[in-house]
């Protein structure tokens, strides 16, 4: 009878331990201060992309270079960056956050400050 008493006890140290564990993201993974000044660079390069007049070709390999030179500044690459991206849209509470973050920086440089 003592070890049925143990089981839940258990069963509650386990689910403890999942609880905290997935309070914070792994270390292979682009930390969220990181990711959101990342993101804030790709949405800049995206939207001077998108604004050039260019052939949709030349706008695509613009784009890569863009990318490649926001990857190097950020110490990171397109792999590391996409298994992030992958992390991040399975974990909706941690995206909501650097997305919010995202989007207040994105409206501050909007503003002009």
């Amino acid at each position: 009878m003592t070890a049925r008493k143990f089981i839940p006890l258990k069963a509650l140290a386990i689910c403890f331990f999942f609880a905290c564990g997935s309070n914070t993201v792994p270390s292979t993974i682009i930390q969220p201060d990181s990711m959101q000044t990342l993101l804030v660079d790709i949405h800049l390069a995206q939207a001077t992309v998108s604004n050039a007049v260019l052939p949709i070709v030349q706008h695509n390999q613009r784009m890569v270079d863009y990318s490649e030179a926001i990857y190097k500044k950020h110490g990171t690459d397109s792999a590391n960056f996409r298994k992030s991206w992958e992390w991040y849209s399975q974990h909706p509470d941690f995206y909501e956050k650097v997305q919010e973050k995202v989007v207040e920086k994105m409206n501050e440089m909007a503003m002009g400050k």
